[in-house]
């Protein structure tokens, strides 16, 4: 389909088409501010444009309006839909003589070098447009349609880089493929590529030959960069896949963690309980020995056979208390505060029995008259050595780990050092060494990672004897 549009700026820019259409309108409405053709007679303009290809005939050097405002312009424009014209010449030819045949005289003439409009709107002149639209229209079924080409590429060359030509070079086939990449302007003003100065060609031709060489550079840069944003979306991606598995495992340790915290939590707790019932079983005692002790024998509450049920009862209880802290002390084994306080209810048992069994016996407690001890001395002494053997634990007061070959205050890495224990008892001791990337053959330990490390001397009852700090460096 073929529109032809007569525009300009008789009085003010006016649009005037037999069947316009809006879109077309939207590409002549710039031509009011153009200042393409100012410095020629005339030119021909081509653009492609949302896949039409529209040539525009246009006079604006020396035109004036109606009301004599200068910098106006009068143009035809041909828009072919879909399709762009490969016999440029003749189509100028035709518009060319179009003007000068029916729009001279009729919508404006000329006046010495001017070209002055003589109407202030296209449509007073609606029969003479219409004539030109007919004759437009018949003359390009008749010549022109024959050239016309289907428009493959969507680019638009309103904003590209603007290219002249002389009416005689374009048949060329370079000439059809400048115009579907560039705005095009034709004109017989312009100086055709045959009466070029041979210097200039040479020039001209170098040029398109960098032209060519940075397009090729252009396109390789651009594969680099499209190749560069793959890697990119896919690092992206594995970043994001990497992220999630940081995040699951962080909340698998901090599950872990809360497990392990109530796990211990339930031990301490019970193990607190146990305490707590042991000192209530103690204090129960304690009452009992006072009453032994100190009541009235022939109260109520005083037991009526001290060597029967009640002294039957005691060593149940001691026995249970005995069996209970040495449970205990298996379980805070690697603790210092254990031990003492294992130790302590320990000794207040034995004590508490020594004292109830003495008591007990406190009435029959002298010698036969034969000079043997009584029965009750020796069942005293039968309780204390089998009921409650006493077990005595080495004294490590003033003992201390040593290490002869330490030669400063801090371990080195990689080299091996002997531990011993000087002032404790005679016995086997076991070592245990704390601290990151740290092996240990027996007594000799040797660090291979800076940091602090903790030496712990263990004796034959699994305690710990002395512990020292020390850092690697």
């Amino acid at each position: 389909m073929v529109r032809v549009y007569i525009h300009g700026r008789p009085q003010g820019q006016d649009i005037w088409c037999k069947s316009p259409v809006i879109d077309d309108e939207f590409y002549l409405n710039p031509f009011l501010d153009s200042k393409i053709g100012e410095d020629m007679n005339a030119v021909l303009q081509v653009d492609m444009w949302h896949q039409n290809a529209y040539y525009s005939y246009i006079h604006r050097r020396n035109v004036v309006e109606k009301g004599n405002r200068p910098n106006a312009y009068f143009a035809i424009t041909v828009c072919f839909e879909k399709q762009y014209c490969t016999h440029v010449a003749t189509l100028y030819e035709l518009l060319d003589t179009i003007y000068k045949q029916l729009c001279l005289n009729n919508i404006i003439e000329k006046s010495g070098d001017q070209e002055h409009f003589l109407v202030a709107q296209f449509q007073e002149k609606e029969s003479v447009l219409v004539q030109i639209t007919n004759v437009i229209q018949q003359n390009i079924e008749k010549y022109i349609s024959n050239g016309l080409e289907t428009i493959e590429s969507k680019q638009d060359t309103i904003s590209t880089q603007i290219k002249s030509y002389s009416t005689v070079d374009v048949d060329s086939p370079q000439f059809i493929t400048d115009c579907l990449a560039h705005r095009i302007l034709v004109s017989p003003s312009i100086m055709t590529k045959d009466r070029l100065p041979q210097e200039l060609q040479q020039k001209i031709v170098a040029i398109e030959a960098q032209k060519a060489e940075a397009l090729k550079e252009k396109n390789h840069w651009q594969s680099d960069a499209e190749h560069l944003r793959e890697e990119n979306t896919a690092l992206t991606r594995k970043q994001k896949e990497l992220q999630e598995q940081i995040t699951e495992l962080q909340k698998q340790i901090e599950s872990i963690k809360d497990d392990v915290r109530s796990e211990y939590k339930e031990q301490i707790n019970t193990l607190q309980n146990s305490k707590e019932k042991l000192q209530k079983q103690n204090d129960n005692l304690q009452c009992k020995l006072n009453k032994l002790l100190h009541g009235d024998p022939h109260s109520r509450d005083y037991p009526d056979n001290p060597q029967g049920e009640d002294f039957t009862y005691i060593q149940e209880q001691l026995h249970k208390i005995k069996t209970d802290i040495r449970r205990m002390a298996g379980r805070f084994r690697y603790s210092n505060t254990a031990i003492t306080l294992v130790a302590a209810l320990f000794n207040t048992a034995l004590l508490i029995t020594i004292v109830v069994l003495s008591c007990i016996g406190m009435p029959k407690s002298h010698n036969t008259d034969n000079g043997e001890t009584s029965s009750l001395t020796k069942d005293i002494v039968s309780v204390k050595e089998s009921v409650f053997p006493v077990e005595t634990l080495p004294d490590y007061s003033n003992a201390k780990i040593d290490i002869p070959n330490l030669n400063t205050q801090n371990f080195e890495i990689g080299k091996p050092y002997i531990l011993t224990l000087k002032g404790g008892a005679n016995q086997d001791y076991k070592w245990r060494v704390e601290g990151d990337d740290t092996v240990l053959e027996g007594n000799m330990v040797v660090v291979n990672k800076a940091g602090e490390i903790t030496i712990s001397c263990i004796d034959s009852h699994n305690y710990i004897v002395k512990q020292r700090k020390i850092t690697a460096q």
